[in-house]
């Protein structure tokens, strides 16, 4: 019975410690809210529903995605392109190395009571889906266990595709088994409801205290930032010259990548690259995207959204071209894989915006990894240009070519996005060319 006792008193003193960090926390971020849309560097905020509920309205849209989201200067990252949140546009950033389909499926899980438009976009890239898909220490070192206990308390998403989720993040938590024994008691808790009362209690105060400790964290993070914010200048979507900014990606990539013929950035090719490669060559010939875990990842993901009665937008990033045909990467098996992307967005019923056709328009890319991704901005640019395009009113989509449902299709797998002058271009099978203009 004393064990009992002191486990109630703990109990007790764990809420008062989590009413004060809520109230200290609260009165930080409003003070400070306005850096969360520009700092997309603070994951913490990314856990904080009361974040959340305050960047996201009808204007914002939330990207996840991987590397490609990181923190930049780059005149194309979408919180400077919209002035930090000043804008009639917003896009809220999710994602950073290792953020692949499953813990982005949590994260929409979590988050589906604060997307008031009930839209989402994700870039997927295609070395997320190796042989052996994510790794345990990849998941580990990104696991956000707040956003997958509200994943698990969501009653819109059914049991079925909760317990599906909830066993994929078992086998890729083995590399953490604190954490694992922990999460299965959140399934427990909230899947099963089979936990005891007391041990209910301990993971709800756990549970609570975390959540309100991700909210103090970020709190903090943004108060030691500043915002660069142009009170003055109110960006409307519509206003931006994107022709102009095409034509700075084109100089910035240009200026970047001197020193090799593989369009990838000067300091990444010296540093990484240049003293081994020869020995690079044909170094990714044994290598395939074609049998993946991460398909199945993908499925969830669609089913959680389906399930949720959320509209994704899927984009589709392609390989620098370039480098995966100087490392033997086979072209036959690339297009596999986008075909196969192609196949799971028709399945599902969701718009593609498919970029596959870019594999050897340099300086499209605009981050690195380990596949010699290049250097430049466009990337950005025309994903930020089909997202504002996809969230457009219907009345604004003046678009005269047909496609299934009346309307420029970005679930066609044969569209290409012209930012310079906005048009939505596609090619049918034959090769012959269709444009809508928007």
């Amino acid at each position: 019975m004393k064990k009992v006792y002191l486990l109630l008193a703990a109990l007790v003193c764990a809420f008062v410690c989590i009413i004060g960090l809520n109230l200290h926390a609260k009165t930080l971020l409003d003070d400070n809210i306005e850096k969360a849309i520009y700092y997309n560097n603070i994951s913490s905020k990314n856990c904080s529903d009361y974040v959340m509920e305050k960047v996201l309205d009808e204007r914002s849209i939330v990207v996840l995605g991987s590397s490609e989201l990181s923190f930049s200067n780059s005149p194309a990252y979408p919180p400077k392109l919209f002035n930090y949140g000043n804008s009639d546009f917003n896009m809220v950033l999710m994602g950073s190395g290792y953020f692949q389909c499953i813990p982005q499926a949590i994260n929409v899980g979590a988050l589906s009571n604060n997307t008031k438009n009930n839209k989402i976009v994700l870039i997927i890239s295609p070395q997320w889906f190796t042989h052996d898909g994510l790794t345990s220490e990849s998941f580990c070192s990104r696991f956000e266990e707040t956003n997958f206990v509200e994943f698990l308390k969501n009653d819109s998403i059914s049991k079925e595709t909760r317990i599906a989720v909830a066993n994929r993040v078992n086998e890729l938590l083995t590399s953490d088994p604190t954490a694992l024994a922990r999460v299965e008691k959140d399934e427990r808790l909230y899947i099963d409801g089979s936990l005891n009362l007391l041990t209910r209690l301990e993971m709800a105060a756990y549970n609570s205290f975390r959540a309100e400790k991700a909210k103090f964290e970020t709190a903090h993070a943004l108060k030691s930032q500043d915002l660069p914010i142009e009170q003055e200048r109110y960006v409307k979507a519509e206003d931006i010259n994107w022709n102009e900014l095409m034509l700075k990606s084109a100089d910035l990539g240009v200026e970047s990548c001197t020193n090799n013929t593989f369009g990838v950035n000067d300091d990444y090719y010296t540093t990484y690259m240049a003293d081994k490669i020869a020995s690079l060559k044909g170094s990714y010939s044994g290598a395939s995207y074609v049998e993946s875990p991460e398909y199945d990842d993908f499925r969830l993901f669609l089913d959680v959204c389906k399930e949720l009665n959320i509209e994704p937008l899927i984009i589709s990033a392609p390989v620098n071209g370039r480098w995966y045909d100087y490392a033997e990467f086979s072209k036959a098996d690339r297009n596999t894989y986008y075909q196969n992307i192609r196949d799971i967005c028709r399945e599902y019923n969701v718009k593609l915006a498919d970029f596959s056709q870019k594999e050897y328009e340099i300086y499209f890319l605009g981050s690195h990894d380990r596949s010699g991704k290049r250097s430049g901005t466009g990337n950005r640019q025309s994903a930020v240009l089909c997202i504002h395009i996809d969230q457009a009113p219907e009345s604004s989509k003046h678009c005269n070519y047909s496609y299934g449902s009346g309307k420029c299709d970005l679930h066609d797998p044969f569209i290409k996005v012209d930012v310079g002058r906005r048009v939505c271009r596609s090619f049918d099978h034959t090769g012959d060319q269709r444009s809508a203009f928007f």
